[in-house]
């Protein structure tokens, strides 16, 4: 009987993949009251840096202040700069320069 490493090695390589699952945000603008938010999906596969994720959220997102520079929690404003500090149905507040401003 062959053990669990051979039988792994004769499977074929799309078996051994496992996908990384995509992570659901919810993102406001900083300082819009009246912004309803926009449901994004995060996948670390689409976007391999921080920052060409928020290259591509500037292009979507459309602040008067220009590209997003910063990534904030709703409530506290605590800054966020790395994918593993999100967690799935997470809110966030994205920000140019500015600092943080309260929902």
């Amino acid at each position: 009987m062959a053990s669990y490493n051979e039988r792994m090695e004769e499977l074929p390589r799309i078996w051994k993949y496992t996908p990384d699952k995509g992570i659901h945000l919810k993102v406001y603008r900083n300082g819009d009251d009246n912004f309803p938010g926009k449901l994004v999906t995060l996948n670390k596969r689409q976007f391999r840096t921080f920052e060409s994720w928020l290259a591509d959220l500037s292009n979507s997102m459309h602040l008067r202040t220009g590209a997003i520079w910063r990534v904030y929690t709703p409530t506290t404003g605590t800054r966020k700069d790395d994918f593993d500090d999100f967690e799935e149905g997470q809110s966030l507040v994205v920000a140019g320069q500015e600092k943080f401003k309260p929902l």
